[in-house]
């Protein structure tokens, strides 16, 4: 395969089991690359999250029609590529300045003004998290650790840190490792549900 079809390609693995020679593919990359911002719809139960994964829906496409104010079949693909960006932000917690600077490294050239106000919609559309990611923090502050879905805690040090980082920290450490959690699980379903399991590296 060449060009996309070598993306897409590599976007799968290919999975084969030896009694009966049946051949299945997964989606790697929605599976384990990005599961970020759907482990956050749960973490942070906010209602516009949740509402978007329950009704199927592109949640950089939903966003980017609150941003630029346009329908969500009407979104270009630059718009939904910003909010793609925007949502890292949230997560990470970056402010107006660095992301105006990721975005325009990123080919869309934007302004510390114009960050701001694109953040402020993102405020604004998922209050929830923002609501969760506050209590989590405070939580964080207090306990010096935080706990993944599965149960693990990330001890945290806020010696000398500066406040963003804490919050940064304690957000990451929380959806980073739930979304590791359910990956580390998912694979060891499947080793000891399927142990004639094979995966072909080609």
């Amino acid at each position: 395969p060449e060009g996309r079809d070598l993306e897409a390609f590599c976007d799968r693995f290919l999975l084969r089991f030896n009694v009966g020679y049946l051949l299945q593919a997964q989606n790697f990359r929605a599976a384990v690359v990005a599961p970020e911002p759907r482990i956050t719809a749960h973490l942070s139960q906010d209602p516009v999250l949740l509402g978007i994964y329950q009704q199927g829906k592109d949640i950089y496409r939903v966003l980017a029609s609150h941003v630029f104010g346009v329908r969500e079949d009407g979104v270009s693909p630059e718009q939904r590529e910003v909010s793609k960006l925007l949502i890292l932000s949230m997560f990470y917690g970056a402010q107006a300045r660095k992301t105006a600077e990721n975005l325009s490294i990123s080919g869309f050239y934007t302004t510390q003004k114009t960050a701001g106000q694109y953040l402020k919609h993102v405020e604004n559309l998922f209050s929830g998290f923002f609501e969760w990611k506050e209590q989590l923090v405070k939580k964080a502050y207090r306990d010096r650790f935080v706990t993944t879905i599965g149960g693990r805690q990330r001890h945290l040090d806020f010696r000398g840190a500066d406040t963003w980082r804490v919050e940064r920290q304690a957000v990451n450490s929380e959806i980073q490792g739930s979304a590791a959690d359910i990956v580390n699980g998912t694979m060891e379903v499947v080793d000891e549900s399927i142990p004639q399991l094979a995966m072909l590296a080609q």
